[in-house]
């Protein structure tokens, strides 16, 4: 793993006093191959209906860096409950 797979800009793990909530600045390249691959993942979800949605574990750590911010598709996930960050 290297220091680009850590990202702090929204960690919360400690109840008080909470981390100032920081956000990625950088505009999000909506060509990038894992900016593709999560589109991908999504339409897989939704087509199958599942309840959990499990992105990141299927994402390379270069295709994770590239993703800036979800897609609108996102919330073709209705059935999904439980969404798993990693």
């Amino acid at each position: 793993m290297s220091y680009r797979d850590v990202c702090s800009c929204f960690d919360q793990s400690r109840p008080h006093p909470r981390a100032r909530v920081g956000f990625h600045t950088e505009r999000q390249d909506t060509s990038a191959p894992g900016r593709q691959h999560l589109l991908g993942l999504i339409d897989e979800a939704a087509a199958d209906g599942r309840e959990e949605f499990r992105s990141l574990t299927e994402l390379s750590p270069e295709e994770r860096r590239q993703i800036i911010t979800l897609p609108p598709s996102i919330a073709r996930l209705t059935a999904v409950k439980h969404l798993i960050p990693s």
